[in-house]
């Protein structure tokens, strides 16, 4: 980390977005390994005709996922999809794009409408966490028909994405 943080200030100097990013690597070294909060000051003093450049970092009690579980109705076999593991630190970026990707499962099974959502409470230590899925209704495609003015080539067909009695997908 220091590595990092003094290669970004030798590359930038002391410009004000140099120092400004080194302080951001700071916080999201911290926010990696689950602390919640994180707290980064800068200060900048002349001293000796040098100038002198400190950051104080303050972080926050960390968090692990104690226990993790997706809640849902109908959906199975989500849990393999998840980066976020039990006895890791909690990292709330993972999070999101683990539910992203639950997501993305979801509408790939036919659920246009599905919604995920991250519980995990406030605190430190082990915390339980919870993506709690609403699938919706899963809509199956019952007939595909394309009404063209023109002829279409016969080719064009067969590369839609729809399928009569397939899930339908929001990307297709």
């Amino acid at each position: 980390l220091r590595g990092r943080v003094l290669k970004v200030l030798r590359e930038g100097g002391v410009q004000a977005d140099a120092l400004e990013e080194a302080g951001e690597r700071l916080e999201e070294a911290l926010l990696q390994v689950g602390h919640r909060q994180v707290s980064v000051t800068r200060t900048q003093a002349l001293r000796d005709g040098e100038e002198v450049l400190a950051y104080t970092v303050t972080p926050g009690p960390a968090a692990v996922v104690g226990s993790l579980r997706v809640a849902t109705d109908e959906a199975s076999g989500l849990e393999r999809l998840l980066s976020t593991r039990v006895g890791t630190p909690l990292v709330e970026r993972a999070l999101a794009a683990d539910a992203r990707a639950l997501q993305h499962e979801l509408e790939a099974r036919g659920y246009a409408q599905a919604h995920v959502q991250v519980e995990v409470p406030e605190g430190a230590g082990p915390v339980a966490v919870v993506f709690r899925v609403r699938e919706g209704s899963g809509i199956v495609v019952g007939s595909v028909r394309v009404d063209s003015p023109v002829d279409a080539p016969v080719g064009a067909l067969r590369e839609l994405r729809l399928r009569t009695g397939q899930p339908y997908r929001v990307g297709d």
